[in-house]
């Protein structure tokens, strides 16, 4: 098991969505801002890339519904690997209708589809600043 969450170089965002043109538009805009990122096609890959590189990944952006071990279960996953990694959700359902229940994971923030660029800024400054 890795070290929780401590800061010092965790620069890298881990963007976890079955969508291929999801991730790249997710690592381009991310990118644009000088944000390195990695992506991850599925829950299973996100974790093993999370268990490999937990040390670097400052915070993960990971869709909500996606084929085989969807976000909750990915989000849990995670979480048993480091309990404190900030975790930003990410789904074409209204935030509300999700809020009760995510709440109770401690999740960071949600983003929904399609993205508002401005909202992933600040999603994304906001987390890698508290890390810095």
């Amino acid at each position: 098991m890795h070290e929780p969450s401590t800061g010092g170089s965790r620069n890298l965002v881990l963007i976890v969505d079955d969508e291929r043109e999801v991730r790249l538009l997710l690592q381009d805009l991310l990118a644009r801002d000088g944000i390195r990122s990695i992506g991850a096609f599925s829950g299973e890959a996100a974790l093993e890339v999370f268990h490999a590189r937990s040390s670097e990944i400052g915070f993960v952006i990971l869709d909500l519904t996606m084929p085989g071990m969807g976000g909750l279960e990915t989000l849990k996953g995670l979480r048993g690997i480091d309990p404190a990694v900030p975790v930003v959700l990410c789904s074409g359902a209204l935030e509300n209708d999700l809020a009760g229940g995510v709440e109770e994971l401690g999740i960071e923030g949600f983003l929904a589809k399609p993205f508002e660029l401005r909202r992933l800024r600040e999603t994304s400054r906001r987390l890698l600043a508290r890390l810095a």
